[in-house]
C-alpha cells in the first residue's frame, strides 16, 4: 500500500512538471521545441496594456496561439498566427486588469523555435499607456536572401513586411521582396549601382501586388499621425547614424518600417530588416533623436529638404 501511494505521488509530481507552463519575462526570448501534434505552453503576467507574442527561428511549420486567462487550444484562443510555414509570426492581446496571458506553440510538424512576449502599458517596466504601437506587423530578415548581397534589398523587404500586414494573402518572405525587386528594377539581387532602387520602385512593387501605394514627403508629426491611424511607414535612413543601435557593420542608406512610438519615453518602434530574426529586428526601440538624425542625413545625402522625409505609404 505504501509503495502504491509513493508511485501515485510520483506520477502526480511528474504530471505537474511535464505540463507546467514556462514563465516568460517581458522582452526576453527563449528557445524551445515541440513534437508533431503536441503543445508547449508559456505564460506572462500583465496588469494592463498590450502583450505582443513573437515566434521565429522556426525549423518547421509551427503555430502560435495566445489566450488571456487560460491556455489556448486550436478552438479557443484570443489570437493566433496568420502566416504558415517557417515564417516568423506574432499576435497581440490587450488586458485591462491583472491577468496571466498564456502562449501556446502547436507542432503542426516537429520542430524548434524561439518565442518572446513583450508587455507594453503599466506592466512593462518602463513603457507607458501612451505608447502607440501597430501590432502583428510580420518581420522579414534581409539576411535570408541567398545568392546575393542582401544589403540592397532593404527597401523591398520593408515593403514586403508592410504589404503582408495589409493583406495576409501576401506571403511575408524574402521571396516576395525579391519578386518585387525583379519586377521593378530588373534583378532579384540589386547592388549599389542598380538604377531606380528608390521609394518610387518600392511603392510600385506594392502596387503590382494589388495594393494602393505611394510615397510622400512627411514631417515627423505627419508620420506620427499615420502610425496613430494604424498604418506602418517605410522611411529612408543613413545607417551609420544609428551608432550603437546598428545590427550590422553596414553604414550606408537603409530602409526601416516605423511601427509605433512612445511620446513619454522619446522612442520610436521600428522593424529593422538587418536583424537576423524577429527577436532581434522587430519592434526595436530607437531614441527619437537618433532616428531623426538618421532620416535627416538620408535627406541631406540626397540633396533634399531635411524637414520632411521620404515615406512610402501602403494601404488596401
Amino acid at each position: 500500500m505504501k509503495n502504491l501511494l509513493i508511485k501515485l505521488l510520483f506520477l502526480v509530481l511528474l504530471n505537474q512538471v511535464a505540463f507546467s507552463d514556462t514563465t516568460l519575462s517581458s522582452g526576453n526570448a527563449v528557445s524551445g521545441s515541440v513534437s508533431e501534434g503536441s503543445w508547449k505552453y508559456y505564460k506572462i503576467s500583465a496588469s494592463s496594456g498590450t502583450v505582443n507574442s513573437i515566434i521565429d527561428n522556426l525549423s518547421a511549420d509551427l503555430d502560435l496561439y495566445v489566450k488571456v486567462g487560460s491556455r489556448p487550444t486550436g478552438d479557443s484562443y484570443s489570437c493566433k498566427s496568420t502566416h504558415g510555414g517557417t515564417n516568423s509570426d506574432s499576435c497581440s492581446v490587450t488586458v485591462s486588469s491583472n491577468s496571466n496571458v498564456y502562449i501556446g506553440v502547436y507542432g503542426y510538424k516537429s520542430g524548434s523555435y524561439h518565442v518572446k512576449a513583450t508587455t507594453s502599458g503599466s506592466s512593462s517596466g518602463g513603457s507607458s499607456s501612451s505608447d502607440v504601437r501597430i501590432n502583428n506587423v510580420p518581420f522579414i530578415s534581409q539576411r535570408d536572401a541567398s545568392g546575393c548581397a542582401s544589403n540592397y534589398l532593404c527597401g523591398f523587404v520593408a515593403t514586403a513586411m508592410v504589404s503582408s500586414f495589409i493583406n495576409n494573402d501576401i506571403e511575408a518572405s524574402i521571396r516576395t521582396a525579391q519578386d518585387m525587386s525583379e519586377s521593378t528594377v530588373g534583378t532579384r539581387c540589386p547592388t549599389a549601382s542598380t538604377p531606380n532602387r528608390n521609394a518610387d520602385s518600392f511603392a510600385r512593387g506594392a502596387r503590382e501586388l494589388g495594393l494602393n501605394a505611394k510615397y510622400e514627403f512627411l514631417t515627423f508629426e505627419q508620420i506620427k499621425a499615420l502610425v496613430r491611424d494604424g498604418t506602418p511607414a517605410i522611411v529612408s535612413i543613413t545607417y551609420s547614424e544609428f551608432g550603437s543601435y546598428k545590427l550590422a557593420s553596414y553604414n550606408l542608406g537603409h530602409s526601416v518600417v516605423i511601427v509605433g512610438y512612445s511620446a513619454s519615453r522619446g522612442v520610436w518602434f521600428i522593424h529593422d530588416s538587418l536583424g537576423v530574426n524577429a527577436n532581434q529586428g522587430a519592434y526595436r526601440e530607437i531614441p527619437s533623436n537618433i532616428l531623426r538624425s538618421a532620416m535627416q542625413k538620408a535627406q541631406r545625402n540626397a540633396g533634399l529638404d531635411e524637414t520632411t522625409f521620404d515615406t512610402v505609404i501602403i494601404s488596401e
